[in-house]
């Protein structure tokens, strides 16, 4: 990887396993949508209930969640049955006659212009599982480029983020994104050179300057030119991290590249800064680093990321707030190894997918993207559970409304949550080889 493209990998890193929810409490709320799932058969169990509780954000990632009305639940049920309902006023879904003693459920949920969400390796002992309905990114988009001004060498890297989503990177002045039409927003853009560590396991960043420039709500392409002459002020921090060891639950790690950035969560993941020194310590027990960022005013959820990318794995743990000095406590997910398919090997849909994890306590999440790398869907896998195989799709949606042209792609994430009143924030976060599928 070229000098002027190592923070793509910083720009571009998912956390969208990050958008989902699974609870066991009802609260006592009275359940709007009730069907009977009784199949007849008899294997000798207690008939019980499945209960499915669908909610939706605004924007993906953020709180707060609602819930949703009118929307298709549909499950598959122990034993194979198939049944459907609509979520009713406060997003409840009921169906009763459940006979688990005959395995586990699959559940869904399908809004047009949202993800299609499921959970897998449901059971009795589950309790009241939570769906959760994100927003795709809005398919009204209008193109912003510009010419940046002031650049030190035009051989330099230059990087363009929105706060409302969309970035840009490459060498020289000349630059383009895409942003959400009618939105208002703010560019940050650095100009950066950078050279590798004298182990090879960390990236240091020179940021030669930094600015910013606001750009108004427009429905049609514009021009947004950026001037450094109009120099933003950065802030400075050192911090360090232990090295990921299998004893803090990273075996695949030993040998990964190491990142550090700065975001903003609720602003689009707006770039604010990275590392600009990351090396190992003198004893190899830990990475030791300097950052530079800009504390962008009016970002209220900043976050601080550490990353460790052994391609095409990559674990990550993301901190809320803006870089604090000092020892960084930190454990690392195992990112999941992709055992089925195989390597190079695409695999039918509906057909096994395995992997093998040290981290068998954390929810999996299977992540699909159509051809042209749209995120469509994602099936939570439930914590113990090393296979999963993709549902058929609800009635209400096609193949190919869903996955239209070309071949798709999965991969398997793993996401630890910091807990339930924050359905979009992972704490820590890992992810495996992408592969693809067959319709």
């Amino acid at each position: 990887m070229s000098g002027t493209r190592w923070l793509v990998g910083l720009l571009s890193v998912c956390v969208a396993s990050s958008v989902l929810a699974c609870g066991d409490d009802d609260g006592g709320a009275r359940r709007d949508a009730a069907v009977d799932a009784s199949t007849g058969g008899d294997s000798g169990g207690t008939a019980g209930t499945l209960r499915v509780l669908v909610e939706g954000v605004a924007v993906a990632g953020v709180p707060p969640a609602e819930p949703v009305e009118g929307v298709t639940v549909t499950a598959d049920l122990p034993g194979g049955a198939r049944v459907e309902a609509t979520s009713g006023a406060d997003g409840r879904v009921s169906f009763e006659g459940v006979d688990w003693a005959l395995g586990d459920a699959t559940v869904m949920a399908f809004s047009a212009g949202h993800l299609l969400a499921a959970v897998t390796g449901v059971t009795e002992a589950t309790g009241e599982v939570s769906l959760l309905l994100v927003p795709r990114f809005d398919p009204t988009r209008v193109g912003l480029s510009g010419t940046a001004m002031g650049m030190t060498a035009a051989s330099n890297g230059f990087v363009v983020t929105s706060t409302e989503g969309g970035f840009s990177e490459g060498t020289g002045p000349l630059w383009e994104m895409e942003v959400p039409a009618d939105t208002a927003g703010t560019l940050v853009a650095t100009e950066f050179s950078s050279t590798p560590s004298g182990s090879g396991r960390g990236q240091a960043f020179e940021f030669h300057q930094w600015t910013t420039a606001d750009y108004p709500a427009s429905t049609t392409d514009a021009t947004v030119h950026i001037d450094f002459a109009s120099a933003a002020t950065v802030s400075t921090e050192a911090g360090s991290f232990p090295v990921p060891t299998p004893e803090r639950g990273a075996s695949v790690l030993g040998d990964a590249v190491a990142f550090v950035r700065v975001s903003g969560r609720d602003e689009g993941g707006v770039f604010l800064g990275a590392q600009t020194r990351l090396d190992l310590s003198s004893d190899g027990s830990t990475f030791e680093y300097d950052l530079e960022y800009l504390m962008l005013p009016g970002v209220e959820r900043p976050t601080t990321s550490i990353l460790m990318t052994r391609s095409p794995e990559q674990s990550g743990v993301t901190m809320d707030g803006w870089p604090t000095a000092g020892m960084q406590d930190v454990q690392f997910l195992d990112p999941p190894t992709v055992l089925a398919p195989e390597f190079g090997v695409d695999l039918p849909w509906g057909d096994t997918i395995r992997w093998e994890t040290a981290d068998t306590e954390v929810a999996a999440l299977i992540r699909v993207f159509t051809a042209d790398d749209a995120f469509v869907m994602y099936l939570l896998v439930l914590p113990g559970r090393s296979s999963a195989a993709l549902p058929a799709l609800p009635s209400a949606v096609t193949a190919a409304e869903l996955l239209p042209g070309g071949t798709p792609s999965a991969s398997v994430g793993m996401c630890e949550r910091a807990g339930p009143t924050l359905p979009g924030q992972c704490v820590r976060f890992a992810n495996s080889r992408s592969f693809g599928l067959v319709p």
